[in-house]
């Protein structure tokens, strides 16, 4: 009977392959059912040390399922893994058009929503991981650029945290 797999944790690194040889690198930011993910900016060529992948950009940063771990798409390399202090962790729009408020990422906390958050400011959602691993690709040359992938990038979050 095979093991049980362990409870994805903040700070779990894991890679994903992206063509022959070339593996991007991620990183657990905060777990739950569905689970935010950082994905570094660069691709390798090989495995690279650890040293280098504390060095790279944040590329992709949101919420996805763990289908790519359980398929073994997804793979753990190491745990404890440095997330860097500067992530955005953007705000979202809750409710209905007529009684809209603000929460943090997590849901924890709202307020009143203002103005200009109105049509700034996304309903939460969540990407299936091929959705991030395309996004990877195209942010790397390989593959074409979609719309949607911009709502991945760590800019396009970082523009809508209106609250802290």
């Amino acid at each position: 009977m095979a093991q049980p797999k362990r409870a994805l944790q903040v700070g779990d690194l894991f890679e994903l392959t992206v063509d022959d040889g070339c593996f991007g690198y991620g990183v657990i930011t905060k777990p739950g059912v569905v689970f935010s993910v950082l994905i570094l900016s660069k691709i390798y060529i090989g495995r690279p040390d650890i040293n280098e992948l504390l060095a790279d950009d944040s590329g992709l940063i949101g919420a996805t399922t763990d289908s790519f771990f359980h398929h073994d798409r997804w793979n753990l390399i190491a745990h404890d893994f440095l997330i860097p202090v500067n992530i955005p962790y953007p705000n979202w729009k809750i409710g209905t058009a007529q009684e809209l408020r603000v929460t943090d990422y997590d849901g924890k906390q709202t307020w009143p929503i203002r103005p200009h958050e109105v049509d700034l400011l996304d309903y939460k959602f969540n990407v299936s991981p091929l959705h991030f691993h395309k996004a990877l690709q195209a942010l790397n040359g390989i593959g074409e650029w979609n719309a949607e992938y911009e709502k991945l990038t760590c800019e396009y979050a970082r523009r809508r945290v209106t609250r802290i």
